[in-house]
């Protein structure tokens, strides 16, 4: 986690949660009540990352 840049703090906790949710979700919906979300909830780490990728190169291109 970064100590300077509250931003990329609050991305990297976005991403441990997104990944420790996505298993507990797939265990506690053995029902399939939201077979829609299923799948798409492997993207969300995925698209949090590159939203981390993209605040850190805006961060450090304007610090310059």
């Amino acid at each position: 986690m970064s100590k300077r840049d509250p931003l990329l703090s609050v991305c990297d906790a976005l991403v441990l949660l997104s990944v420790v949710w996505t298993p507990i979700y797939w265990i506690l919906d053995p029902f399939d009540w939201f077979p829609a979300w299923k799948y798409k909830l492997f993207l969300l780490p995925v698209i949090l990352v590159a939203l981390r990728l993209l605040v850190k190169r805006f961060r450090s291109e304007n610090a310059c």
